[in-house]
């Protein structure tokens, strides 16, 4: 097959591109494969892939086109680590997503080095399809409403509270299961609205005063503090009772070598630098709250 001079041109520059910064991005499905932990070990160098569902603060590009974000620092951390103690070299590519559930099934094909990073919560129904790294952070899942709706009073209250109200649940999350539970515990008639992510949740219920939904808390945070949008946190709804984990495919041998990173000495995240790195992202607020939770 011929290819004409501008098709050529535009492959060639793709090509060049992601050698040099061995960084791209993605929404179909895809294979990965990175070397294993103990080829690693034993050439003493080894190929890993990064891959990261784009969302703000925890993994996206700035400015400049690199990866950044809580996540992305985390683990560039381990990465730091891997190459000091063990006199290793790691070539790292990235690859970034813009759909959270093609994300997590590329991970779930993927063999070897392949490090997915999308605040995935840890879960034994999702070990028996992935691995998992130690908690790198423990979230709390809020309860949102338009700003005009009265404060829930307790969570045992919402199906007579928010009775008129309709449920947007993020499909494919531990939100979708926390709107799920509902129905399950008796609120037969519940009327469910599924969306695809975080965002797409607060523009529901910014517009729909007659609509509640779940979202992380760094998301509540970012729409009603830096973007005015008219949503409220319903604060007996919290829940702080999920960790996320760095996601790896079941056959990689990497996790043993993660777990040793998480808890040297007193553990990462009771270092200072892991304090700096939720704060430079997050806020001190935010990253206060999100200590807390933990304890």
């Amino acid at each position: 097959m011929k290819m004409d001079r501008s098709n050529l041109v535009a492959a060639l520059l793709f090509f060049v591109l992601f050698n040099i910064y061995g960084v791209t991005s993605k929404s179909e499905a895809q294979v990965l494969q990175g070397d294993s932990w103990s080829d690693t070990q034993a050439e003493g160098a080894g190929e890993i892939i990064i891959a990261f569902y784009e969302e703000d603060a925890f993994a996206y590009y700035d400015d400049e086109g690199n990866p950044s974000g809580v996540s992305i620092e985390i683990l560039n951390q381990f990465i730091n680590y891997v190459q000091n103690t063990h006199n290793i070299e790691l070539d790292v590519s990235y690859i970034s997503y813009d759909s959270w559930s093609q994300f997590y099934s590329d991970i779930t094909e993927s063999s070897g080095g392949v490090f997915g990073l999308g605040n995935v919560t840890i879960t034994e129904e999702r070990k028996q399809e992935l691995n998992f790294s130690p908690s790198y952070l423990t979230n709390i899942a809020v309860l949102i409403t338009h700003e005009s709706v009265e404060d829930l009073s307790s969570l045992e209250q919402i199906s007579d509270e928010f009775s008129n109200k309709t449920a947007v649940s993020y499909t494919g999350t531990t939100h979708e299961g926390r709107i799920n539970e509902l129905v399950e515990q008796g609120w037969d008639d519940l009327s469910i609205e599924s969306v695809a992510t975080d965002g797409e949740v607060v523009d529901f219920v910014s517009n729909n005063p007659q609509s509640f939904g779940y979202i992380d808390l760094y998301n509540y945070w970012l729409a009603a503090e830096e973007h005015n949008r008219p949503v409220k946190r319903h604060a007996v709804g919290d829940q702080a009772s999920e960790d996320f984990g760095f996601i790896m495919p079941l056959d990689s041998d990497w996790d043993d070598e993660l777990d040793n990173f998480f808890h040297i000495g007193s553990g990462f995240r009771a270092t200072n630098l892991y304090r700096d790195i939720l704060q430079e992202y997050l806020g001190r607020e935010v990253s206060r709250l999100l200590q807390m939770a933990r304890q």
